[in-house]
């Protein structure tokens, strides 16, 4: 019998991060230079971004399943998002903003 290589890994232009229970947060395009979505099928709680020092950048109250972020204002450079669903569950992504 052959033998059937597995199916290569696809590229993404998203980070998602899958938590047991809290469903997944999807945050794109990545990288970002206007605007950063966060998507998630539970309501998305509370969002934080930190620049590279771990000095908070903004922080956004939400009651929705969506968030934007404006980036435009942002310096270039990587970015680090942790996103709190209303569940409790946290996830962590990173953002590179050009």
């Amino acid at each position: 019998n052959p033998i059937i290589p597995p199916d290569p890994p696809q590229p993404r232009n998203s980070n998602q991060i899958e938590n047991q229970g809290s469903g997944s947060v999807h945050v794109f395009p990545n990288p970002a230079s206007e605007i950063v979505n966060i998507e998630s099928s539970f309501k998305i709680a509370f969002v934080e971004l930190y620049d590279m020092n771990g000095r908070p950048v903004e922080s956004i109250i939400s009651i929705s399943r969506n968030v934007q972020i404006n980036a435009s204002s942002l310096s270039k450079g990587i970015y680090f998002i942790r996103v709190t669903l209303e569940n409790g569950t946290h996830s962590k992504h990173s953002v590179l903003k050009l």
